[in-house]
Formats: structure tokens, sequence, C-alpha cells
């Protein structure tokens, strides 16, 4: 080998690698999950808004969601916010791949409406992000985390505290169907909402519908029940609710106005005669005034179209 050889030897031989300690590596592993988890903890979803399965029957909230699709077949943002919330209900049950299959049906479901797609599926990519960190697929935790960094840059919000109408609307709904515990917060959500703006109908059904069941636990009389104010006042921006003439019915029954109690309850089924939470509830409160007949007729109709309810 002659001198030129050995410098042109020299020249391409690459220096050696240096040696990377297995503990550097873990270092930089561990850190990279800790910002994971940092970015996870930041988004808004069922996953962080302290919905925890001890607080609440998850079978029967599983069931009244699952009732909530059926009342609501044409109306896309209640199926998918329905289909999201039993995703995480299968989570906490323990049903992972069935939470998967709820998260997609839920992101095909926001297809069908198309010029608010990438805002509803923000609850459903926070789910979905959560639930594949659950299942230890961080590739696919990073690309769900990746889709909402482009939805946030593409539809921004006032203020990075400020939510889309549309996740505001799907947290607290959510809080409020999950238990008693999270009421309260509920109202908060829904109050907030109406400071920016207060002739919302959603914001103003929420929030007449929080302070109802909050007026239930405290045995609040009529003559001051600001529920009654509010459920009439969403009346006017929701008048084929079925729910909302439930809840007056409920508040005149408790003020023994059995006859105006009466009429709502006539109001609702009409309105919704098949749909389970109203029958439940109608049925209850004509047994109640002693409609006995009349609460056997409506219950059973309701059976016919859900027997396992």
């Amino acid at each position: 080998m002659d001198k030129h050889t050995t410098i042109n030897l020299l020249i391409m031989t690459p220096p050696p690698l240096p040696h990377i300690h297995s503990s550097i590596i873990v270092i930089c592993s561990v850190q990279n999950m800790e910002n994971l988890e940092i970015k996870l903890k930041e988004l808004e979803c069922h996953f962080t808004w302290d919905l925890r399965g001890e607080d609440a029957d998850l079978d029967f909230l599983e069931e009244k969601l699952k009732q909530t699709m059926y009342a609501s077949q044409v109306k896309s943002k209640e199926t998918v916010r329905a289909l999201n919330y039993l995703a995480y209900v299968k989570h906490l049950q323990g049903f992972t791949d069935e939470a998967v299959k709820y998260l997609e049906k839920s992101e095909e479901e926001a297809k069908d409406n198309e010029a608010a797609f990438e805002k509803l599926v923000i609850v459903t990519y926070g789910n979905f992000a959560w639930v594949y960190y659950h299942m230890g697929e961080i590739s696919k935790v990073q690309m769900y985390l990746e889709e909402l960094d482009k939805i946030r840059k593409d539809f921004p919000t006032a203020s990075p505290s400020v939510l889309h109408r549309e996740v505001h609307g799907e947290k607290g709904w959510s809080l409020l169907k999950f238990s008693p515990k999270h009421f309260e917060k509920a109202k908060e959500c829904f109050g907030e909402a109406l400071k920016r703006e207060p002739n919302d109908e959603e914001w103003t059904k929420g929030y007449a519908f929080t302070l109802y069941y909050l007026e239930e636990a405290q045995r609040i009389p009529f003559q001051k029940s600001a529920a009654v104010t509010q459920l009439q006042k969403a009346r006017i921006y929701n008048p084929k609710d079925a729910m909302i003439m439930v809840f007056l019915g409920s508040k005149y029954l408790h003020d023994n106005k059995t006859e105006d109690a009466k009429e709502y309850f006539d109001k609702a089924v009409e309105m919704s005669p098949y749909d389970p939470k109203i029958i439940r509830k109608v049925g209850k409160f004509l047994k109640k005034i002693g409609c006995v007949e009349n609460a056997l007729e409506v219950l059973n109709n309701a059976l016919q179209k859900f027997p396992d309810s």
C-alpha cells in the first residue's frame, strides 16, 4: 500500500460514533413522555373534565346515552356528542377496543356536518389521543395531537382560554349528565357561556336544566325558583323541546298545581311519544297526581319501542 492509498483511506474512513449511555436515552424518553402528558392534560375532552367512574352509575349512563342517540337521529351534533361520551364510558368500564369503535363512529357522524366538522371533532380527537395513550400507541397519540394543533391554527378563538362553542356545549352537557357532583360545574360552564351570548338557545336551555337539577336536590319552593324563570325563557327559544315541558310540569306539580302540571306533561308526550327519557319521567309524575291509567298507557307505548328500558 503506497503513501497516496493510505491518505485516501484516512480521508474516507468516518470517525467512530460517540457512545450514547443508556441512561441518557432513558432520560430523553422520560422527558418526551412527560411533555406528551402535559399536552394531553391541556386538552378539552372527557378525560380532562374530572369525570371519575366512581361518581356515576356507568351502566345507567350508557343506556341513557344510547337512548339519546335514538331520540336525536336527525341531529348529528347530539349524536356525535353521545358517541364521544359512550367511548369514554367504555374506557371507564375497561373496554378500550369498544371505546375506539365509538370514537370512529363519532368522527364519521361529524362528517355529515361539513361546515362545522373540525370544531365538532375537537373533543373526539382529544378522546382518541387519551385512549391511544392508555393503549401505549404513542405514534397515534402524537398524530391526534398534531391534528388538534392544526385545528387550533385554522380556527383560533379569542384567546387560548376561550373554548369553541361546540366544545363548550359538549363540556356543559357532559358535566350535567355525569352525576349530581358535577351540577355546580355545569352551572358555571353554561353561565360563563351565557355571559358571552345571553340569548343563545343552547346555553339558555343548559343553564335552565342545571338550575332545575340543583333545585330538585335543594327542595327550592316554586315561588323562589330561578329554574322556573329560566325554563320559561328556554321554552321561548326551544318551543318544541319536550324535556322543558316535563321540567315545568314537575315544578307546577311540586306547587300542587296539578292541572297546569298535567297540561305540560301531555304536551311533552305529544312532542316526543317514544323518547324513553321523556316517557319515564312523565309516567312517574302522572302516577303521582293519580293518573295511573294514563301513566300505564304512556309507559306501555314506550316499552314497545324499548323493551329493555
